[in-house]
């Protein structure tokens, strides 16, 4: 017989700070948590929502487990947010569900948990469709959301459309009430040029007739609808290393993890800031963009791209980074997850963010 003895040490749970709150001087990253679900495009909508047929995309796709998974996950910390757009399965879901289900989801939907963007019963195209086509579906969305939940979408979510209208800027945008538009897919030497000017993010006056009064804030995100890159995708099939927090696994990685995230945060700032101004962010109120919403850009970022890859290629100090610090790091094995809680607390702002700011649409016109 042989006897085998396993140290170990205790185990204990780690309570991150997942508050929401703008830190002047800090990098302030939005977290957004979304699913993107196609109302038809390989599969029918119907076997997009209930899951069949997957052999036709070669990886799972079924909407309804979506949207099972979020209630109780949303329960789990009221810390957590969670945005949805297509009204098409949302409904068909919705009508599956108790009385006693949808009285929490409205719960929900009441605290800012989770919140509906969009609204309409699809993401429509922009490039191909009839602007009546686009006012009827989202009317459709916008009138169920209203009935059930006495509350209007605020965030146009165009994250996956061929082609982007005035029309959709002035009358599907400001006219509707939301206060900010993003979109996924543009032309990629648009893309390309708009981050070298740093203008991926704009004021969007659609209508030369209405004037300032249906302009709109309007962003390009850097990649399609996924994090900068693939290493923070989270999904089924994701080859990224899982984040392990547990200091007690063989493959605990939070600090290297941590540092891909800074990392990544710095890569997507460089598209959208511009320099000189400091990086536009939202405030917290209804006021024009105040000083205290801008954040100063370090300043290798702003000297070239050499300097710039060469400050990606070497993380920042996880221990001790501020936005004029020049130290750097590599990930050693007496980093502990104390320390990284803390460097997450002090200088990465992670906000489980909805979008919903009132100081959205009262940023300067570029």
């Amino acid at each position: 017989m042989v006897l085998v003895v396993f140290p170990f040490a205790e185990s204990k749970f780690i309570a991150y700070n997942t508050t929401s709150q703008i830190v002047p001087g800090k990098l302030n990253v939005h977290i957004v948590p979304h699913t993107h679900d196609d109302v038809g495009w390989v599969k029918t909508v119907d076997q997009y929502y209930t899951g069949a047929n997957n052999s036709l995309l070669g990886f799972p796709a079924c909407v309804r487990n979506v949207l099972d998974s979020l209630v109780p996950a949303l329960l789990a910390d009221k810390n957590r947010k969670f945005i949805y757009a297509e009204q098409a399965f949302f409904q068909l879901w919705w009508r599956e569900q108790s009385e006693a289900i949808q009285d929490t989801v409205k719960q929900l939907v009441s605290s800012g948990q989770l919140e509906f963007i969009n609204g309409g019963m699809c993401m429509h195209d922009e490039a191909a469709t009839h602007y009546i086509d686009m006012i009827d579906q989202t009317t459709l969305g916008h009138r169920f959301i209203k009935q059930e939940f006495n509350v209007t979408p605020r965030v146009g979510w165009q994250i996956d459309t061929f082609g982007h209208s005035s029309v959709q800027a002035y009358l599907l945008g400001a006219e509707v009430g939301f206060d900010s538009l993003f979109f996924g897919r543009i032309d990629y030497q648009d893309k390309a040029k708009r981050k070298d000017d740093k203008s991926l993010e704009v004021v969007w006056r659609g209508s030369k007739s209405l004037g300032s009064s249906a302009q709109i804030f309007a962003g390009a995100f850097p990649g399609l609808y996924v994090p900068p890159s693939d290493n923070f995708y989270f999904e089924t099939d994701d080859p990224a290393p899982l984040v392990q927090d547990d200091m007690n696994l063989g493959d605990y990685n939070m600090p290297e993890r941590v540092n891909d995230f800074v990392s990544e945060a710095i890569s997507q700032v460089i598209g959208i800031s511009t320099a000189g101004k400091g990086i536009e962010l939202c405030s917290q109120s209804s006021s024009s963009l105040s000083q205290s919403s801008q954040v100063s850009i370090h300043p290798p970022m702003m000297v070239g791209n050499d300097q710039y890859m060469q400050l990606l290629r070497r993380p920042y100090n996880i221990h001790d980074l501020n936005m004029s610090n020049r130290m750097f790091w590599m990930p050693s094995q007496e980093s502990s997850a104390a320390s990284t809680q803390a460097y997450v607390q002090s200088n990465i702002i992670g906000f489980p963010s909805t979008l919903q700011d009132p100081g959205m649409s009262n940023h300067q016109e570029l």
